[in-house]
């Protein structure tokens, strides 16, 4: 059984329509992309996974429909959604940040070894835990996003745009730290990426959108060496 499942979803703004009947999975433990062109409906995808769109169809995730379901509920069931712009907040600490991640947890114990696992996967943020969000470069905010998301103990990271604005040696770095944590903890992945080179790499299978529909899907490899598919949608 998938772990994410959207059948038939159709999603908008008001009156504008985005999505229109896109229908896609993410397997338990694996890492799917989201690929197309701006406003393709990449980012409403993800937003409509955690309740901040109006969307008709069914979404299922772990085998149970987020129809009519708050966000809060949907990231206590595991959903944890780093947003494009990364949406840390830069008033607070490294470290308030981080303990917002794993406020809703009542594991104490495993909040702790968790703390411990994030300071191995992005040791800067150890360095830097007392100082405020704010003096952080784009990397290391974007790090500090996915340490907050991870915190929180998800199934499922929704990952939108990681490598926006940042330098090449560090996007590759913080795909090889994606890489890690799905592979070390089993977190499955759903990857909006406009950088579709390094987003086919990291995935097992990628979909891409045009015009709020399903283009085409399938293997990550497939796509990656298919040159039609490369030159009319993926832009290299």
């Amino acid at each position: 059984m998938a772990l994410l499942e959207l059948e038939e979803v159709r999603a908008g703004y008001g009156p504008t329509s985005v999505l229109h009947g896109i229908a896609l999975e993410v397997p338990e433990g694996g890492v799917v992309s989201l690929l197309g062109a701006n406003g393709a409906g990449k980012t409403t995808t993800l937003r409509a996974i955690t309740g901040g769109v109006r969307w008709t169809g069914d979404i299922r995730f772990r085998g149970h429909s987020l129809r009519r379901m708050a966000t809060e509920e949907i990231v206590r069931r595991g959903i944890a959604h780093v947003p494009e712009g990364r949406g840390i907040c830069t008033e607070l600490t490294v470290d308030e940040n981080l303990r917002l991640g794993s406020h809703l947890r009542r594991d104490g114990p495993e909040v702790k070894k968790d703390y411990d696992r994030v300071f191995e996967y992005f040791p800067v943020l150890k360095q830097r835990r007392r100082l405020s969000a704010s003096t952080l470069s784009g990397g290391e905010q974007q790090m500090l996003a996915l340490a907050r998301a991870f915190l929180m103990r998800p199934k499922l990271m929704l990952l939108d745009e990681p490598s926006l604005g940042l330098a090449p040696i560090i996007v590759r770095s913080i795909f090889e730290i994606i890489r890690s944590i799905n592979e070390t903890s089993q977190v499955a992945v759903l990857l909006v990426e406009q950088n579709a080179r390094i987003a086919l790499d990291l995935s097992m299978t990628a979909y891409v959108l045009e015009v709020g529909r399903v283009a085409v899907h399938g293997a990550a490899a497939e796509l990656r060496g298919d040159d039609s598919v490369r030159r009319s949608y993926l832009g290299y």
